[in-house]
């Protein structure tokens, strides 16, 4: 990260807990949710459904959240509807 901080180079995760470190944005589905539908995958298939007939799925709790104090220092501004619509916010 701190490479990515002196060269000035924006970086995005799928991991939260990076955002204190630099990382500008993250976009995830919580953990939990994610094992829960991994787990109701698994079963449909041990009880004998081909893996190919299973439907992909879309999370709706979907976290998106900004890093504004990277931000700054990247000089780099949000559109504020985008802000308006993260689930957490960094000042």
């Amino acid at each position: 990260m701190s490479i990515l901080r002196k060269q000035k180079i924006p970086s995005a995760d799928i991991f939260p807990d990076f955002l204190e470190v630099g990382v500008l944005m993250t976009l995830y589905q919580p953990a939990q949710m994610q094992g829960e539908m991994a787990a109701a995958m698994a079963a449909r298939i041990l009880l004998g459904e081909k893996p190919g007939n299973i439907a992909s799925h879309t999370f709706r709790d979907t976290e998106l959240v900004f890093n504004l104090v990277t931000a700054r220092h990247l000089d780099i501004t949000f559109p504020i509807h985008l802000v308006v619509e993260a689930t957490r916010v960094i000042k």
